[in-house]
């Protein structure tokens, strides 16, 4: 609900208007993912520009190509990255844009710097699009460094009548539910559950020397860290009346 793949679509479209000779490499982890969500959602962005006229779309290979200009839009999963390397365009056009959609569900920033250095290597200034839900761990590898503009948007920040009631409906009850978990979903604030489950988590010493006739016993632990509720059980026994 935060149109972020909206607005990447929508400004990558805009921008290629601006350079005839800038094409755009659109990316998914998982390329059977590609047709129902970036190859579609940059066909809505054309038609809403009102330049479908210009641009024909292909399936196989999955392109949009203006057929005006000769630019393209090429759309790869990295679950074959070798065919990343091997991507042709044609004389004088360069990759202006790079879009990885969903992040968080690429492999690391190692994969991604491969992707840019084979992907922009030769050619202009180019721009790096990534748009993702903000990961639970502040700690992801995801979150920004220097050299980036983040805009973040969530549901609050659209008309609710393009969302419609049910959207706002189920976020509400979140809400009321579930605080730290609407904070997630909804809001996309990193709530610090996912790798640091204890984010406030404090210790406290008791006994700063164990006598020596005292020992324990048994040590008990019981976690069950499932979807957003946490629970933990520490069972420690010091048993003084048997000998060490």
């Amino acid at each position: 609900g935060s149109m972020k793949s909206s607005t990447a679509s929508l400004g990558i479209s805009a921008g290629l208007e601006h350079d005839e000779n800038a094409c755009a490499l659109v990316l998914r982890k998982v390329g059977d993912t590609l047709r129902g969500s970036v190859f579609e959602q940059m066909q809505w962005a054309i038609d809403v520009l009102g330049l479908g006229e210009h641009w024909r779309v292909t399936v196989s290979p999955m392109e949009i190509v203006n057929e005006r200009t000769g630019q393209k839009m090429v759309f790869k999963g990295l679950d074959e990255p070798k065919k990343i390397k091997s991507i042709k365009l044609p004389f004088g056009k360069y990759f202006k844009h790079v879009w990885f959609e969903e992040l968080d569900e690429f492999a690391g920033e190692g994969e991604i710097e491969n992707v840019l250095d084979s992907a922009i290597r030769g050619g202009r200034a180019a721009l790096c699009v990534c748009t993702y839900n903000p990961p639970k761990s502040a700690n992801n590898w995801v979150n920004p460094g220097k050299s980036v503009f983040v805009h973040h948007s969530d549901y609050t920040m659209v008309p609710a009548a393009w969302l419609g009631p049910t959207f706002i409906k189920r976020a509400e009850e979140l809400k009321a539910r579930n605080p730290r978990a609407y904070e997630h979903t909804y809001l996309g604030i990193a709530t610090g559950e996912g790798g640091a489950v204890f984010k406030a988590l404090n210790f406290v010493l008791l006994l700063r020397k164990l006598p020596l006739h005292l020992f324990f016993l048994g040590l008990q632990l019981f976690d069950f860290f499932f979807v957003h509720d946490f629970n933990l059980l520490t069972v420690i026994t010091i048993d003084t009346k048997r000998p060490p």
